[in-house]
């Protein structure tokens, strides 16, 4: 007794220094050593304060102050109804005291009860258990017993837990349930969540807790989106699964900055997950030490916040060993930090979506309004507001809380009107923490994007990076590694809304002192400020001048001031003088003048120039814009659409460097002369939608280089000089192209490294020639192909087995069929019904023999089954099926079989071997084909036979004979009329089980 009586002692001393979460009421002599001693110890190792009783130490009938204080501050109660556990009056003045804590507390305070060896029932006092033990208090304690009664039928009917078979499982349980209502392990939550229960759905269901492997999952997005928020939810959400081992490491970029700092986050973590003794760890090896240590021979749940370096991830969680069924969360805003060496386990990666427009307004009214839905006042503000945040819950926040402070519509109007020039400073520094951790030449490719090139595809934007040594290749795998931009379909740039807003402010705040200092213009005020000014601007890099309020012409005066600009977009405008004396940097050069406006520069000559686009332009075959694109040397990428005054391309050759040629909606585009051969770095040639386009010279074959050619795009049928719908025979010599996009298709087997094919609005296609020998295959699209019959023959073709199939609308045999994401292993065999199976596997036939088929849909009634086995696709003709009906005694009317569809059954009639074929396809690849014959009358002694051999008694057979022979007398009664005879023993057979009823016992 010594022992419990220190122990009791020592909790009653805690009680004077802090509060008690968990009170544990019990009978000793019957649970302490036991049940309740190992309880005791379980939730003392998960972190929680119990206060543990021991009434055998009592002296006297007054609950002392020690006790009272521990019951009046604990949250969670815990009586242990054992059998002698209402003989003692100090566990039945205790169980008062709960039950009238717990009714005053609104809800705040729980009881759990453990029916330790006994029943609810028992304790409810309907049963002489405890009854007896009260009779014998009211000798002594009449008044009290009153209460005590009330206390245990209130207890007895909470819902509690009954320890039976085994006490370490319900003890296990008790401990979740006890951390799930106490939140020991959970972090704080904005209590604004909005659209995160799918998404914290999925991250559960991706962690499953209940798989004993090791998993990591990476929370990846830009600053400010929302990761750990969704971090802390998922983490308070499964803690109560890991007991006291969980630990949330917030804000790891920061902390970790100094080895103090880390070795601090080394010490949360080991007391988070119940390690003793962290003074020991004095510098990073010895923590790392410790960590691995403890983390292997525990099962953890930990989250390491912001983590933006693999090192913090090693140092903080020992990656080889961790214990069976751990799981680690990380948040980052570089997805490179996931990718983690020698890591034992499953890496999983999750990219945090912005938020929808409607859940972004609610979020915004919740904290600006205290309610979902803005006043009618200030809808139109409120939702203009939220459109410039980009679905960044950061930046919603910050901006709303501003703003709920005030009422004033004025103000409103007025931090709108700012946050349109400049996001508000708590967003800038939240968000500028990715970019001040980028590389100078990363740092001007982010500036340029956020300026510029959003929308802009990749593969011109890198030209132009690349001639200006900033190493783009690098730069925006980097940008898209951290989240700062993405690659869209399409390989076009993307930009959030905030950081485009954040790439502008730095640049402003570069040029404290003046326009002219901005590396950078994108308002056409400002840019047309800068051009008419006469001083010199060596720091302006960039000009954009999108509809300005007049027609502008750029002189050569004013172009030869801006002697560093390497990107000019011009939207309505043009470019009048002589511009032989400008030495111009310019790089990217882009002309949008829907208004008919001519180029009148002469000597226009850009020897940098990079990038050339040319859009809504109404120039001519003969007009000066040529000569600029002429002689310029350095062209890589020359992009003209919606120029419809030109009809054919003159000599550019001397654009050796031209790597990408668009011609796009240039209407009466006709004709590219033979000067494309010359063209030896041509990589991608696109000629869309130019329906007057009809000579494509055989020259085109001396490109070499060409990985993409896309022709595509007209109005009708489509034909080139002699050639109708095919290409011309020079592109046999294009070994190298990967990508082909064409309206009309001719053989292609000469396309031997062909990786992507698209066919797609051919009205009159019917076949493709040589797609069969297409071996280097990726990815194949065809759609809109109405008289496409045929496509691939799957029996003798060379496309790769994991080609991807997109197949949408076209040909009759193919019954409109949609199909998408399906590889050539799995699709063949079911969408080209017209050609045999690829692999001879042999395959099995049952025939349904006298089925009949259904008035409405697909179905069959009736029929008797005759199976053939290893039947080989090359034996099986219409006229064998037909032989083999005969053979089992029936003549053939009708047969069919049922092939799957996309999303409903096609049922098909056999006529001939067309569809024998298609019938041996769907048979091969299942292994089995069921054929329903509808089968003649005049066979009918083999019917009645092979029904009755079905048939385990004798006694059928000598009815059906009977019937058989009635028949015949019907038939000669009747001679005109068979019908009859065979309608009589259709019914005979359908009656054959109740004729046995009636007369087999009488045989």
């Amino acid at each position: 007794m010594a022992n419990s009586e220190a122990e009791t002692s020592s909790d009653a001393a805690q009680v004077l220094g802090g509060e008690y979460q968990v009170f544990l009421s019990f009978r000793g002599p019957d649970t302490r050593v036991g049940f309740t001693d190992f309880l005791y110890h379980e939730l003392v190792d998960a972190g929680v304060h119990v206060f543990r009783d021991n009434e055998e130490l009592r002296v006297g009938d007054v609950i002392d102050g020690s006790l009272l204080h521990a019951i009046n501050n604990s949250k969670i109660y815990i009586p242990i109804f054992s059998q002698t556990y209402a003989s003692s009056r100090w566990c039945l003045w205790e169980l008062v005291h709960i039950v009238d804590n717990v009714s005053k507390s609104k809800g705040k305070k729980t009881i759990l009860p453990i029916f330790l060896d006994v029943e609810p029932e028992d304790v409810k006092l309907k049963t002489p258990q405890y009854e007896n033990d009260l009779r014998k208090h009211a000798k002594k304690f009449p008044d009290e017993v009153k209460a005590w009664r009330v206390a245990l039928e209130k207890a007895g009917k909470i819902k509690g837990l009954n320890v039976k078979s085994s006490p370490a499982k319900i003890v296990k349980l008790v401990v979740e349930m006890v951390l799930e209502k106490l939140e020991t392990k959970k972090e704080t939550v904005t209590k604004h969540l909005l659209g995160l229960d799918n998404r914290v759905k999925h991250l559960i269901e991706s962690l499953d807790v209940n798989n004993p492997d090791v998993r990591l999952i990476g929370i990846f997005g830009m600053g400010g989106i929302g990761k750990t928020t969704i971090a802390k939810v998922v983490y308070n959400q499964l803690s109560s699964h890991f007991g006291k081992c969980c630990s949330f490491l917030e804000n790891v970029r920061e902390r970790s900055s100094t080895e103090e700092g880390t070795v601090k986050l080394q010490k949360k973590l080991l007391l988070d997950v119940g390690s003793r003794s962290v003074e020991k760890v004095e510098d990073v090896a010895k923590g790392m030490k410790r960590i691995g240590e403890t983390l292997g021979n525990k099962k953890v749940l930990v989250v390491l916040d912001d983590v933006h370096d693999k090192e913090h991830i090693k140092k903080l969680i020992r990656i080889s060993k961790l214990y069976s069924g751990s799981r680690i969360i990380i948040t980052t805003r570089d997805t490179t930090t996931l990718d983690i060496e020698g890591f034992i386990g499953e890496i999983l990666r999750y990219e945090m979506q912005k938020m929808d427009d409607s859940l972004a307004l609610q979020l915004f009214c919740q904290h600006a309004f205290g309610r979902d839905v803005p006043s009618n006042d200030f809808h139109k503000l409120s939702s203009e507001i939220v459109s410039l945040m980009g679905g960044l819950p950061l930046a919603i926040e910050v901006v709303s809380s501003l703003l709920k402070e005030t009422k004033d519509e004025e103000l409103w109007k007025e931090a709108l009107f700012k946050l349109r020039k400049a996001p508000e400073e708590a967003i800038l520094e939240k968000l500028k923490i990715s970019y001040a951790n980028l590389h100078k030449t990363q740092q001007q490719i982010f500036l340029d994007i956020a300026c510029f090139f959003v929308n802009e595809k990749k593969t011109d934007a890198t030209y132009i990076w690349a001639d200006c040594y900033c190493y783009p290749v690098r730069g925006i795998k980097v940008l898209t590694e951290r989240c700062l931009i993405k690659i869209l379909q399409g390989g076009k740039l993307w930009m959030h809304d905030q950081l485009i807003a954040l790439g502008r402010q730095i640049v402003r705040d570069e040029s404290q002192d003046g326009l002219g200092k901005q590396s950078r213009l994108w308002i056409v005020e400002e840019a047309l400020e800068i051009i008419k000014t006469k001083d010199r601007k060596d720091k302006v890099q960039a000009l954009q001048i999108v509809r300005p309020s007049y027609n502008i012409e750029i002189t050569n005066e004013e172009f030869e001031r801006l002697q560093n600009l390497r990107c000019l977009k011009l939207n309505e405008g043009t470019y009048v003088g002589d511009f032989a004396r400008c030495q111009s940097n310019l790089r990217w050069f882009s002309w949008h003048s829907p208004k008919a406006m001519d180029f009148r520069a002469k000597n226009l000559y850009l020897v940098h120039l990079v990038v050339c686009k040319l859009d809504d332009l109404n120039f001519k075959d003969d007009s000066k814009a040529w000569d600029l694109i002429k002689r310029s040397q350095n062209l890589k990428v020359l992009s003209m659409t919606s120029c419809y005054g030109i009809t054919t391309i003159p000599d550019i050759s001397r654009c050796l460097a031209l790597e990408m040629l668009t011609l796009a909606n240039c209407w009466n585009l006709k004709k590219i002369e033979s000067f494309i051969g010359n063209l030896h770095s041509l990589i991608e040639l696109k000629i869309e939608k130019c329906s007057n386009f009809t000579d494509l010279p055989e020259e085109v074959g001396a490109l070499v280089k060409l990985k993409h050619f896309s022709l595509s795009g007209y109005e009708g049928s489509y034909s080139l000089e002699g050639n109708a719908g095919l290409l011309p025979s020079g592109i046999s010599m294009l070994r190298n192209l990967e990508e082909q996009d064409y309206h009309e298709y001719g053989g292609l087997s000469y396309l031997k490294n062909l990786k992507n094919l698209q066919i797609k609005e051919c009205d009159v296609l019917t076949d493709v020639q040589g797609l069969n020998e297409l071996r280097s295959l990726q990815s194949l699209s065809v759609s809109k192909c109405p008289l496409l019959r045929s496509l691939i023959d799957a029996y003798r073709t060379n496309i790769p087995d994991d080609t991807f199939v997109q197949i949408d609308l076209f040909g009759d045999s193919i019954e409109d069929y949609v199909w998408s994401g399906r590889t050539s292993k799995h699709s063949i065999g079911e969408i080209f019904l017209a050609t045999p199976y690829k692999v001879e596997l042999p395959f099995t036939i049952i025939f349904v023999l006298g089925a009949e088929k259904k008035s409405e849909g697909f179905g069959f009634a009736g029929g008797i089954k005759r199976i053939k086995e290893d039947v080989t696709p090359g034996s099986v003709t219409y006229r064998e099926l037909i032989a083999d009906v005969e053979g089992y005694g029936f003549r053939m009317e009708r047969m069919w079989y049922v092939a799957p569809g996309m999303g409903h059954t096609l049922l098909i009639e056999i006529k001939g071997d067309e569809q024998v074929n298609g019938m041996v396809q769907a048979a091969s690849q299942k292994g089995f084909i069921d054929l329903y014959v509808e089968v003649g009358t005049d066979i009918r002694s083999q019917e009645a036979i092979i029904w009755a051999s079905q048939r385990d008694s004798s006694v059928h057979l000598l009815l059906l004979l009977c019937a058989f022979f009635l028949s015949l007398l019907l038939s000669r009664v009747f001679p005109g009329k068979p019908h009859f005879s065979q309608f009589f023993l259709r019914v005979l057979f359908r009656m054959g089980v109740d004729l046995v009823g009636i007369f087999g016992g009488s045989f």
